[in-house]
């Protein structure tokens, strides 16, 4: 019996599960999990996160400037994602 952990946080068995185990695995995963997210979140500071939202802003600005000549759409999302995560994290950065 195997265990995949899906994007979405679903566990799907493979051969035959136990309705209960499968429960009990996927909330204690989400408790792991959870702790885990919270304890980075208190370690990191914010003005780190809000760098790093500046970073990742400017990188999709870029990208979708690359992509931008294959398909409009997805570049255009890109440069349109990137653009508002630059802003909001200058904004937040000098209030």
């Amino acid at each position: 019996m195997g265990i995949f952990l899906g994007f979405h946080g679903g566990i799907e068995w493979f051969g035959r599960g136990n309705k209960r185990v499968q429960l009990a695995l996927q909330n204690m995963i989400d408790e792991i999990l959870g702790f885990v997210f919270d304890a980075l979140l208190e370690l990191v500071p914010a003005v780190v996160w809000k760098l790093l939202f500046l970073l990742i802003g400017i990188m999709m600005i870029g990208i979708g400037l690359t992509v931008l000549e294959q398909s409009t759409q997805t570049g255009g999302a890109l440069i349109v994602v990137g653009t508002l995560s630059m802003i909001g994290s200058l904004v937040s950065l000098y209030r």
